[in-house]
């Protein structure tokens, strides 16, 4: 099945088609108890609309929901790709790129990447890499329910981390 974002026809055409088998249908009649409530809602929140426009809005952004959820997501999944890339031009690794933060990466994107820039991001990640080999190496159990729990926990060598 392919990601989101390489068939954006697969998944927003639906949304088209839906449209088109409710646009001759007749429109949902709003209760009028359920249209003043609405409206005294409204107006005790300092709204100064009233109920068909609130439910206009409503309608309309469903509609344009997925879209916008399509942009979004596509965005998002194309991220480790850039930064990958990113890497490769700079002789990052993607473990490198693991340890950094985005914090990390976008200090440098503020100012032109320099091979200045770059090493700074290696001694980073490999500060990062150290202080996840030493986290990884304490071991707590499960549930700690007091002090003999505590105890229990052990901190592994070196040797057995390699």
């Amino acid at each position: 099945m392919p990601a989101y974002r390489d068939a954006p026809d697969r998944y927003l055409a639906a949304q088209g088609a839906g449209r088109e088998t409710t646009a001759g249908a007749a429109p949902h009649v709003l209760p009028e108890t359920a249209r003043k409530a609405i409206e005294a809602k409204l107006d005790e929140f300092g709204f100064d609309f009233g109920a068909d426009v609130l439910l206009d809005f409503v309608r309309e952004t469903r509609v344009l929901r997925e879209p916008y959820t399509f942009e979004s997501t596509k965005n998002l999944s194309r991220a480790p790709d850039l930064l990958a890339a990113f890497g490769a031009r700079h002789g990052l690794s993607r473990d490198d790129l693991s340890f950094l933060t985005a914090e990390d990466l976008l200090a440098q994107a503020d100012g032109e990447t320099t091979g200045t820039g770059v090493d700074r991001l290696r001694v980073i990640a490999d500060a990062h890499r150290i202080r996840h080999a030493r986290q990884a190496r304490v071991h707590l159990p499960d549930v700690i329910t007091g002090p003999r729990a505590w105890r229990s926990s052990r901190v592994r060598s070196a040797s057995r981390t390699s």
